[in-house]
């Protein structure tokens, strides 16, 4: 509990006899928390939690032992506590996990999966207004509000899965890394043995063995008649022939060479196992589905007891299911129904529902040692709903279509746009083939698909007029979004999907490529300790916002689109402001050398863009870039340094960096004469280089040099050059 209480008493000193009536201010609040953790199962987990808070009402007036109304004043403030107070505001939360036991089915033990839910739920109370003299009591009622989240993750193993097979387990042993590779060739030899009889020693003087094992791994043993041991000295000529000199002469002697010869793997083995491996290449596989929602409503009547609900009109309100967070788009028209909302026409605040669907799946390739890939794909989908559901004069609710209902949202998912990611980086702007599809082909083509579909629905033939169909022209949003993914995403008009929206099924890999096996080579190793080769692609498709039309009709039997706009296309149910692509190569080609000698090497090529069609003016915004870097770094080991008569000795790292980088961004106009033009762009050369020497394990002196040198594309900018030059002391806590 927590409670405030001020009393401000005003004299006059001018007028002592005019007593000026005192003021109070009082806060009395009543915070009340729970919190419920249990697992119901070693898989399935509960956790609950949450507050009220409540405002203890208190009678107005001095609060005064010695006033006679003090009994009444104690009294309807104990009345108030014992009652709980009075409810200002309730939430609670949850959250249920649960861990599919699926990987404990013998079968699928390389497979996992859990499942989460997760609920909301809010109460608050209403604004107290007095009443309206002209037009008596004001009731804006309450508020309400929930929201959930449905997330279901799974993960498969592919290696548990390959090893369930014998083979296929021996292989990725084998295949596992270099080392293991090494320890499996050292395990593959074999000996041989060459036994020469009766062979004549003299005394210090060598005796030729032709043994012809074909290996200068040997070990000479020679006996005499007696089969005792002879000391002899070993000279190795060759792999088929060694010189031996023995201490004493012998005249009938044993000698015995045993060779040790590598096994030499069959190519055939080679290629099949180096095959299969290959075809083992998926790793893992996860995957993530969420799909999150609010709902807010306002005007609601009711109160609560007992986990944010009341009994209202024979029935618990607002229900099991809204304050366990889940998503009902029609509940505020059944509420009202019910009679939960407010009649009152005072009621201006909206019913707003949200709702939001992410999917994410990641696959791990390793086709052989060094090499990975990543491959991502992810899809987001999001949409906003508001209406308002306030009583007309007669206290019903309004039509349907007099709601002042709101659709919107946006939308991203990963694609792919390389067919046309390499178009030049220049000042010809009139030279773009993909615009030019754009503008001349694929426009038209897309037409005449919608037209098709569109006599397919409803037998009736559209009128072509130079190449465009009657409501399907030229700044048609049905035609411009699919003309624009085709061109700008090198595929074909002919079979592109004509939903501005696509489904999970169509969402396309993105990836990320990494291989470290150069520095492995056995011929590289005595110059290099690793060299990292790294490649990067992503590419976004976007609807920035969408908006529902309220002007669109369409022919209830066939759902064929019926209106149509000043332009003389066909009115579409939603209206999409800007779509784009925005394509990233971080790098294209990239390869870091860390030399045995403490050098340090970096080159990268870097690409990107952003291309966005803008349906109110039909213009392509194309914003290009692209970047070369050139970087070397140094370390001189334990260099002296003397400061104020104290000698450091520490490492000197030094760094430079060269970069080339070019940007431009160009406007096209798809329905203007003006064409093609540059609104901004530049050619920038710098140098970027850095020394830095550690004091101490917490001081750092550090000296810099920063060049930049920018020639601009347009007109009206002037080339420039910037110089950035000194020094930085960094001091760690």
């Amino acid at each position: 509990m927590d409670r405030y209480y001020l009393e401000k008493q005003v004299r006059n000193i001018n007028n002592p006899e005019f007593i000026v009536t005192p003021t109070f201010k009082k806060n009395f609040l009543w915070n009340r928390y729970f919190d419920l953790k249990f697992d119901l199962t070693r898989n399935l987990r509960f956790d609950f939690s949450s507050t009220n808070i409540s405002r203890i009402d208190e009678p107005e007036g001095r609060w005064n032992k010695e006033l006679d109304s003090y009994d009444a004043y104690r009294d309807s403030l104990w009345q108030s506590i014992l009652a709980g107070g009075r409810t200002t505001s309730y939430v609670h939360q949850f959250n249920a996990s649960y861990t599919i036991p699926i990987n404990k089915i013998p079968l699928l033990d390389w497979t996992s999966a859990n499942a989460r839910y997760g609920g909301t739920y809010g109460w608050d109370v209403g604004p107290i207004i007095p009443d309206d003299p002209e037009f008596g009591p004001i009731n804006l009622g309450n508020s309400i509000k929930n929201s959930n989240t449905i997330q279901l993750n799974g993960q498969l193993n592919f290696v548990n899965l390959y090893n369930k097979v014998p083979y296929l387990k021996d292989i990725n042993a084998k295949y596992r890394n270099s080392r293991t590779r090494n320890r499996e060739k050292e395990t593959r030899i074999k000996t041989k043995v060459y036994t020469k009889e009766n062979l004549y020693l003299r005394e210090g003087k060598g005796r030729y063995v032709a043994h012809n094992l074909k290996t200068q791994t040997v070990k000479v043993e020679v006996f005499d008649e007696n089969q005792q041991p002879v000391e002899v000295e070993t000279e190795i000529l060759s792999d088929t022939r060694i010189r031996i000199t023995s201490v004493k002469a012998v005249r009938s002697a044993r000698v015995v060479v045993t060779g040790t010869i590598e096994k030499g793997e069959s190519p055939l083995i080679i290629i099949t196992e180096t095959t299969v491996r290959i075809l083992m290449g998926v790793r893992t596989f996860n995957m993530t589905y969420s799909k999150s929602g609010g709902t807010f409503l306002p005007g609601y009547l009711p109160g609560t007891d007992y986990f944010g609900m009341q009994q209202y009109g024979g029935n618990l309100a607002p229900g099991w299911e809204f304050i366990s967070g889940w998503q009902n788009p029609r509940y505020a028209e059944e509420a009202f129904r019910r009679d939960l909302l407010t009649p009152d026409q005072n009621m201006n605040d909206p019913f707003r529902l949200n709702t939001t669907e992410r999917f994410t799946a990641r696959a791990n390739i390793e086709p052989f040692n060094g090499l990975k890939i990543d491959l991502t794909a992810n899809r987001m989908f999001a949409t906003n709903r508001s209406e308002f559901y306030t009583a007309d004069a007669a206290g019903n609710l309004p039509a349907d279509t007099a709601r002042g209902r709101i659709y919107s949202g946006n939308f991203s998912m990963s694609y792919i746009s390389l067919r046309t990611s390499f178009e030049g980086i220049n000042e010809k702007v009139e030279s773009s083939e993909t615009f030019r599809l754009l503008k001349d082909d694929y426009r038209k083509d897309i037409s005449r698909r919608l037209a098709d579909e569109y006599f397919q629905n409803t037998g009736i033939v559209l009128a072509d007029s130079a190449g465009y169909y009657q409501g399907y022209g030229p700044t048609s949003q049905e035609v411009l979004i699919p003309a624009f993914l085709a061109a700008y995403g090198g595929r074909d008009p002919n079979d592109i999907s004509l939903n501005a929206i696509r489904s999970i099924l169509e969402i396309m890999p993105n990836w990320q490529v990494r291989f470290d096996g150069l520095g492995k080579i056995e011929a590289l190793k005595k110059y290099v300790n690793s060299i990292v080769m790294n490649h990067s692609y992503r590419s976004t498709y976007s609807i920035g916002s969408f908006m529902n039309n309220p002007f669109y009709t369409y022919d209830t039997i066939s759902g064929a689109p019926v209106a149509i706009d000043l332009q003389g296309n066909f009115m579409v149910e939603q209206n999409i402001n800007t779509v784009s692509i925005n394509e990233n190569f971080s790098p294209l080609f990239g390869i870091n050398m860390d030399w045995k000698n403490s050098l340090t090497t970096r080159i990268e090529y870097k690409r990107s863009r952003t291309v966005a069609m803008n349906m109110a003016n039909t213009q392509v915004n194309e914003v290009n870039s692209a970047e070369f870097i050139v970087g070397a770094g140094y370390r001189f080991n334990e260099v002296p340094l003397i400061i104020n008569q104290k000698e450091f000795s520490s490492d000197l790292n030094i760094r430079i960096d060269f970069s080339m980088r070019n940007n431009r961004t160009v406007i096209r106009k798809l329905e203007d004469l003006s064409g093609s033009e540059i609104t901004a762009g530049q050619r920038i050369f710098s140098i970027k280089g850095s020394m830095d020497y550690m004091l101490s394990n917490k001081f750092t002196v550090r000296a810099f040099y920063d060049q930049r040198m920018t020639t601009p594309y347009i007109s009206n900018s002037f080339p420039n050059a910037n110089y950035n030059v000194g020094f930085s002391l960094m001091f760690t806590l």
